[in-house]
């Protein structure tokens, strides 16, 4: 009997590919590729290049006693950069980027507070911006739909932290 997804499944890829006739494979190489282009355009267009080494690994900035903490803040980070690609926020992304150049602009305002709605309006609602229009999904050109799996604001105080810890390291300071 083949592997049959599970309705999590299926209702994630929906919310991703969003009724369009591409699959998640399709959808997920067509966003790589938007994101690549991107950021080579943001790049070039600020004169910068990235650095030859990382400087924002987060294994190497904590001490001994709290190793676990990388994962963590990678897995909170890791939604980030998803949700980044699907709106095309190259800047925010450059910031994330382990090998982010000097100069790097800072993590973009506006759509960092749209993902923390995306993951705690309800499930499949429409994300909605500050000017109450739909936030468009670059490759389907569609609404995106909130994926509502944030209960607690325990995740979204382990991405404030991942986000300060990323911006310390490509000595970005302050709020």
């Amino acid at each position: 009997m083949p592997n049959l997804p599970s309705l999590t499944q299926l209702i994630d890829n929906e919310i991703y590919t969003n009724g369009s006739n591409l699959t998640i494979t399709e959808y997920n190489a067509q966003l790589n590729d938007k994101r690549d282009i991107g950021m080579h355009q943001l790049l070039s267009s600020l004169n910068l290049s990235l650095r030859n080494t990382t400087v924002n690994n987060l294994s190497t900035m904590f001490p001994i006693q709290r190793q676990k903490m990388p994962t963590i803040y990678n897995a909170a980070l890791k939604g980030l950069r998803r949700f980044l690609q699907r709106v095309g926020d190259y800047d925010s992304l450059l910031a994330l980027h382990p090998q982010a150049p000097i100069q790097c602009p800072s993590a973009n305002i506006t759509y960092i507070p749209l993902y923390y709605k995306y993951r705690f309006c309800p499930r499949g609602s429409i994300l909605y911006d500050s000017s109450h229009h739909a936030v468009l999904d670059i490759i389907t050109s569609q609404p995106i739909r909130c994926l509502g799996d944030w209960s607690s604001y325990t995740k979204a105080e382990r991405l404030n932290a991942a986000l300060r810890k990323q911006h310390e390291s490509i000595e970005q300071h302050g709020s």
